[in-house]
């Protein structure tokens, strides 16, 4: 567990950082799973602070009171599921903290190893069906597990293929969000002069292109 993060979490509860507790409840927290029992982990953390069990429970107590007391009671609420904001002891407030971190941490994982795909197919043409198959491309990376960029859906009401000066600037805008894509998929049997661009600038910044098969709207 990264102390940074429960250090953050215990500002944002409104724990005083001046107080013995606030380092303690940290320490308690990023030890809490190499205990065998509260006991346990009071013991190890007076053995570190050099100070006895007793003491290591009272401040880590007092550190919670302190939040409760002048904290941010509404973050406490929501967080303990109290309708009352009755206080948790120890051993319900360690645990509880634990559990948040490790689920923002998973969360985080899962969203930094979602590839980012990039949308490549026509537009111009038959306009209401080529952005109604781009939809359907997006839906298709979703379903495995992509996230889509599709700057020909994102920006269409607002930069207008029509114009040309609109248009130069809804492809560059194109090609910055493709270079923060891990892969380029190309769908369609045409390939269009803004797509040629496209495949042209992934090739040299070395952006995997996948060609996918035709997908029909219904």
């Amino acid at each position: 567990m990264n102390k940074t993060d429960i250090q953050r979490i215990m500002l944002e509860l409104g724990i005083p950082t001046s107080i013995k507790g606030f380092t303690l409840l940290t320490d308690a927290i990023n030890l809490y799973t190499e205990a065998d029992s509260m006991m346990d982990l009071y013991e190890k953390l007076a053995r570190k602070s050099e100070t006895t069990p007793s003491r290591v429970e009272r401040n880590i107590r007092h550190a919670i009171s302190a939040a409760y007391s002048c904290g941010n009671t509404e973050l406490l609420r929501r967080m303990f599921k109290s309708s009352t904001g009755k206080q948790p002891n120890n051993a319900h407030f360690i645990p509880r903290i634990y559990l948040k971190l490790s689920q923002e941490k998973q969360s985080a994982s899962e969203f930094e190893t979602t590839p980012i795909v990039y949308i490549c197919s026509p537009c111009r043409g038959n306009v209401a069906e080529n952005l109604n198959l781009a939809q359907m491309y997006c839906v298709y990376a979703l379903n495995n597990g992509c996230t889509p960029i599709a700057p020909h859906l994102m920006f269409r009401h607002l930069l207008s293929d029509d114009k040309p000066k609109e248009r130069a600037r809804a492809l560059a805008i194109g090609m910055q969000l493709l270079g923060l894509c891990h892969e380029v998929w190309v769908f369609g049997n045409t390939i269009t002069e803004g797509m040629h661009g496209e495949i042209d600038y992934a090739t040299k910044h070395n952006i995997k292109i996948v060609y996918k098969r035709l997908l029909q709207s219904r």
